[in-house]
């Protein structure tokens, strides 16, 4: 079976839909950045590596996400 893009993109969103659901029963915070990230390759150098664009991105994504979670979760280390 050749590995495509479309045959690469269904084995992650495998992969993101266990993780979301264990994190889940588990009641573990969880950033998805298979359903947030922009399909683009101005984001990505392959199917694995991201461009400096996509790193700024990813970056971007996680901190909108992990600041308000922290804040709420972590008050005691807030400065």
């Amino acid at each position: 079976l050749p590995l495509n893009g479309a045959v690469y993109w269904k084995i992650l969103q495998a992969f993101n839909e266990t993780t979301n659901r264990v994190a889940a029963e588990n009641n573990v915070f969880v950033i998805d950045l298979g359903a947030q990230m922009p399909k683009s390759t101005e984001y990505l150098y392959d199917m694995l590596h991201f461009t400096v664009a996509g790193a700024q991105k990813v970056s971007e994504i996680v901190f909108e996400a992990l600041a308000p979670h922290l804040a709420e979760n972590y008050q005691e280390f807030k400065k």
